[in-house]
């Protein structure tokens, strides 16, 4: 085969060269832009696909709903509608399809509840109680202070709440009073007709704990209020001797005592030797 001469020049060469390398590369991307059309074309008929899912799924839901409420205003309507009722297996059936099932208890929630219901219980009983002891208390309070009018009444005084009260009982000539200062001790220290010691002062509760020496017998008084007479019967007084205390302090209390003023024996003598004897009046 003989080639042309025009052929043979390099610069025909190269031109027939660049021709072909260029219709090579436009047929390469005319496949591929084909290429990438079909994928999109597939993409997107998927996607449309989906989507008319999708929106057939949110028809029926909204179906769903529509019928739901309508079976819900239809069961309000029937029970607020007095001429008319509606089966009870019907309305079980509309309330379970409406209503929500209940959550389980947790058994510790239970336990617990019944935990408090115990102590509420308790509680309250011993509200109860408390509420019985103070009328109990109130009764005895009430009873003592009969008990100590009455003790007045017998004695023919009255019960001195300080130091001048005590002169104007002592102005009666009625008995003899013997004042004392007392601190917490237990040695015994002589008043009047007594032997005194102090074992315990309570200044929140107003009362304290006596030891008394009378006649060779020592005695224990405990518990005995702010002016709360603690009365001893002596064998040669007529009327009892009688302890009071009008003032208590930490560890300490203040009071006096009280005797007739004669003795039996005196009292069987004459009245002008009886007379004659002086008063006492003593501030330990």
């Amino acid at each position: 085969m003989q080639i042309h001469p025009a052929l043979r020049q390099p610069a025909v060469l190269l031109t027939a060269a660049a021709i072909l390398g260029a219709g090579v590369t436009g047929v390469y991307s005319l496949a591929r832009e084909q290429r990438q059309t079909k994928t999109f074309e597939a993409e997107r008929s998927q996607a449309q696909a989906e989507r008319s899912q999708a929106l057939t799924a949110l028809s029926q839901a909204r179906r769903e709903i529509e019928q739901l409420s309508s079976r819900v205003d239809a069961l309000t309507a029937a029970q607020s509608s007095p001429g008319r009722t509606i089966p009870l297996s019907a309305r079980t059936r509309a309330t379970a399809r409406v209503q929500a099932p209940k959550p389980r208890q947790d058994p510790r929630f239970q336990e617990l509840q019944s935990q408090v219901s115990a102590q509420q219980k308790e509680l309250t009983a011993t509200q109860q109680q408390l509420t019985q002891t103070r009328e109990d208390l109130s009764k005895a309070q009430q009873g003592l202070e009969g008990e100590l009018h009455s003790t007045r009444d017998e004695l023919g005084g009255s019960i001195a709440k300080n130091h001048q009260e005590l002169v104007a009982l002592q102005r009666r000539g009625e008995r003899n009073y013997y004042e004392f200062d007392l601190n917490k001790s237990k040695d015994l220290r002589h008043v009047g007709p007594l032997a005194l010691a102090l074992r315990k002062a309570n200044v929140k509760r107003k009362n304290y704990n006596m030891d008394l020496m009378v006649q060779d017998n020592r005695l224990e008084k405990k518990n005995v209020n702010l002016y709360e007479p603690v009365l001893i019967n002596l064998a040669d007084r007529p009327q009892p001797v009688e302890v009071v205390v009008n003032f208590i302090s930490k560890d300490a209390i203040r009071g006096y005592v009280s005797e007739p003023k004669y003795k039996r024996s005196e009292l069987s003598e004459s009245a002008p030797t009886a007379a004659a004897k002086p008063l006492q009046f003593s501030t330990r």
